[in-house]
Formats: C-alpha cells, structure tokens, sequence
C-alpha cells in the first residue's frame, strides 16, 4: 500500500478511513493466488466457475491455522507510518487567477463582458444539443457579471470565503478583517453596513461587491463607471 498523501484525494480519503476506523493488529495480507477476489475480476468459464470452490465456501485459509500466518509486519509497520505522514500533512493555498491575462488585454469594461459572454455560450453550445444564437440575452451577461467576480474573488481572498462558507472567524492577518463581510446567495463576496437600512437603495447598493484594489478589473469598472456617469449626465 503506497502512502495516502501519495495517492489522488479520493484514494486518500479512503486510505485515511480505514487507518481511523481499524486496528493494524486486524490486517492480514492474502497472497494474490489466494484472493477469491480475482474469480470476478479476471473472469472464470462457467465450468471452471462450477468447480471453484474457494469462489463458493471461501478459501481454506478462513477455517484454519493458515489465518494466523497471513499478519504481515512489514505492512502493519508501513502503514503506521503512513497514517502519522497524512496527520502532519499541511494543506496549501496558491492564489492563481487564470483571467488576469485576459483582463489586462481590455480597456472597455463592457467588451470584456460581452467576449467572455460569447464564450461561455460557445462551451455551452459544444457541450448540449440545442445552440443559443443571435444577440447576447440579459442573463448571459447577468451570468458572466457574477463568474467574472467570483473568479477574481476566488483568487484574491479564497482564504476569507473559506472560512465565511464554513462559518469560522475571519483571520486577523486578512486585509479584510475591519469590514462587515458575508457571502451571498451566488457566493459573492460582500460589504454589509449602514446603508441596508436605506429603503430606497438597491440590493448592489446597499451591499457593494469587494474587488481588489490594484487588480486590472478595478481600473475598468471605474472607468466604465465615469463613461457611464458622464453620458447620463449629458442626457
């Protein structure tokens, strides 16, 4: 048995079950041409099938001394082993945003919306028969609003969502530590205050989403912003 933490997760947590539900002095080891296992895997005749008695009753082994000489220390010994490596295991977080690259390359915050739009409803339409076609719909964009913000979220203060979704303390190290933070229904971050007391405000209002301050996405929701202002303004 190779090492749980060198496994993938769900070999691993398996791995970690056994080794906190069962005593090693209860493992035995069956020599491979003793386990009525392979009669199922690697497939018997059916007269072959007929005649296997250790597939039927079981093998010898379960009846007599044989159990005894099955232990073998070498395992018990590794898998003690093991089972301390997965308890000093230390998770890590690595913050990586894979849209960075692609934001930087906009200087229209709508635009950007509208591509990355068309691209989800382009791996939309590849992967279900019916096609979406013609003008970009209201929910597109509402949908694509909210996973451009979640992503960039994600990777900037995936420590600060972790702990609100599993209702821990926020860290005292995070920069967030002084605001008033909690998770919406979509999982956005957002800044609760005052101003959801104000009636006439909407929800967006009354809660603002938290984007990073130096991130390209910030400079174009200002900028859209001011263009935004500016032509009601002229109205």
């Amino acid at each position: 048995m190779k090492p749980p933490i060198k496994e993938n997760i769900f070999v691993k947590n398996r791995i970690t079950k056994i080794l906190n539900l069962t005593s090693t002095d209860e493992w035995y080891h069956i020599p491979g041409k003793l386990n009525p296992v392979d009669c199922a895997t690697r497939g018997l005749s059916p007269q072959q099938l007929m005649n296997a008695d250790y597939w039927w009753k079981g093998p010898d082994w379960i009846n007599n001394d044989l159990k005894e000489e099955l232990a073998s220390a070498k395992i018990l010994t590794t898998c003690k082993v093991e089972a301390d490596s997965v308890l000093n295991s230390i998770p890590l977080v690595v913050k990586s945003n894979p849209l960075e690259p692609i934001i930087s390359k906009f200087s229209n915050f709508t635009k950007l919306i509208r591509v990355i739009a068309l691209c989800k409803r382009f791996i939309n339409n590849c992967k279900s028969g019916s096609k979406v076609k013609g003008q970009l719909k209201s929910e597109e964009v509402e949908s694509t609003h909210k996973f451009l913000v979640k992503t960039i979220q994600h990777a900037e203060y995936s420590q600060e969502i972790s702990h609100l979704k599993y209702h821990k303390p926020i860290p005292r190290s995070s920069k967030l530590i002084s605001l008033n933070i909690f998770l919406d229904e979509d999982e956005i971050l957002r800044i609760g205050g005052r101003l959801n007391k104000q009636p006439t405000l909407s929800f967006d209002q009354k809660f603002p989403i938290i984007i990073p301050k130096h991130h390209p996405i910030t400079t174009l929701v200002i900028s859209n912003s001011t263009f935004v202002v500016f032509i009601q303004e002229l109205k």
